[in-house]
């Protein structure tokens, strides 16, 4: 058994989570996966004792209403875990290739003047987080997961500036977790040798707390009518490479042939993109069919899906897609195009349908087929239970007992 490793099985094994990718009081949706499957997963297995660092860039860690300024705090309790809000020094995009260089200081002298214990350090987002976790690792003598979610290795792992950075976090890293089969080629096709850390663990739902609600409670809950039109839902952030434009342009050639149909955009994006997006919707004569809802409380998402008579995710690029799975949860079909991860969920006809991205028309093809289609909730709810949470619980269960036991 390696010197660095400390706990036995059977132990409780303390786990220190290191991520931005995490929600904070202010921005209650970010990284929500990760909270939703940390509440489970502490639940299930009480001798894992988890502890989350989720550092806030200064500038964030206060809000401004009206007269009266709130600071975020420093920790949250939830029911088995504890979350941490250190503030860091952040140059958001710029000076990219040293933000982990303050970020590392400060989370060494946090973990010591707090006295955290840890045998695992379980990191989300290749970069900086990934690299900061791998430096503390050798610091303190743990093993370093790095769990990468899509966006990052889409975003950073090409990136010149962070070469070195990235092979030295995957190199040293004693796994790796990627949330698709395509990160994983994606991964491997750049960085061959590491093969044999890489372990591909789907992202899940907690299918129980979705299937059993109703189309008349989603409705009340959503202040809406039943007007007895089918309604589209596309839950994001409403920026182009969601394929927003796209959408658009769709329901624009629908509405050529017919108009019994609602599309609600569940999400916020840039304020820029979001005035361009209404003023296609405004110059089209789209108004009555298509609906900006705006920020969302995640407790929601689920009303919406299941409202939907079926949903829609045109990305451009995509790591896996947790919206997806929400949908199916429910019951719900999905549209989406056939990139990244995706292909991983929408494996048959009872799911969904693939379309290739930025392609308006195929897209529009798709939706006119699906408004037709009948609904077979209780069938494609049987159908995906194999990303039910209770597999992943036990899939990062199994990697931290596999560490730990040497």
């Amino acid at each position: 058994m390696s010197l660095f490793y400390t706990a036995k099985i059977g132990d409780n094994m303390k786990t220190l989570i290191l991520t931005k990718l995490f929600p904070t009081d202010f921005s209650i949706n970010e990284g929500i996966f990760n909270q939703v499957f940390l509440d489970y997963f502490t639940k299930q297995y009480s001798d894992i004792k988890c502890e989350v660092i989720r550092p806030i860039p200064y500038g964030l860690n206060f809000k401004v209403e009206g007269k009266k300024i709130t600071l975020h705090p420093l920790k949250n309790k939830r029911d088995h875990y504890t979350i941490y809000y250190p503030r860091i020094l952040s140059f958001w995009k710029y000076f990219l290739n040293y933000h982990h260089i303050l970020y590392y200081k400060k989370i060494n002298k946090f973990i010591k003047k707090n006295l955290l214990e840890f045998d695992i350090i379980h990191a989300h987002w290749l970069y900086p987080d990934g690299y900061v976790a791998v430096k503390l690792g050798e610091y303190f003598k743990k093993p370093v997961i790095v769990h990468c979610h899509g966006s990052d290795i889409d975003q950073l792992l090409f990136d010149k500036k962070l070469y070195k950075l990235n092979e030295y976090t995957l190199n040293t890293a004693h796994n790796i977790i990627v949330a698709s089969n395509a990160l994983r080629d994606k991964l491997l096709k750049k960085y061959p040798k590491i093969e044999s850390k890489v372990i591909v663990v789907h992202n899940s739902v907690d299918i129980s707390q979705y299937n059993k609600v109703s189309y008349n409670e989603s409705l009340r809950r959503l202040n809406l009518s039943d007007e007895n039109t089918k309604i589209i839902v596309f839950v994001g952030h409403i920026i182009p490479s969601k394929g927003i434009c796209e959408l658009l342009e769709a329901t624009n050639i629908i509405l050529r042939v017919r108009r019994d149909f609602k599309v609600y955009l569940v999400g916020t994006g840039p304020h820029n993109e979001e005035i361009r997006f209404r003023k296609y919707v405004s110059r089209n004569g789209l108004n009555e069919n298509v609906f900006f809802v705006g920020e969302y409380d995640r407790d929601l998402i689920k009303y919406w899906f299941r409202i939907a008579h079926f949903s829609i995710l045109p990305s451009y690029s995509e790591g896996f897609g947790i919206v997806l799975i929400e949908s199916l949860s429910m019951g719900t079909p999905v549209i989406a195009t056939n990139v990244g991860g995706i292909p991983e969920i929408i494996t048959n006809k009872l799911r969904g349908k693939l379309v290739p991205p930025r392609d308006s028309k195929s897209l529009a093809q798709a939706m006119l087929e699906f408004l037709d289609k009948k609904e077979k909730r209780a069938e494609i709810i049987e159908d995906i239970q194999s990303f039910d949470i209770t597999h992943q619980s036990q899939r990062i269960y199994d990697i931290y007992a596999n560490i730990l036991s040497g």
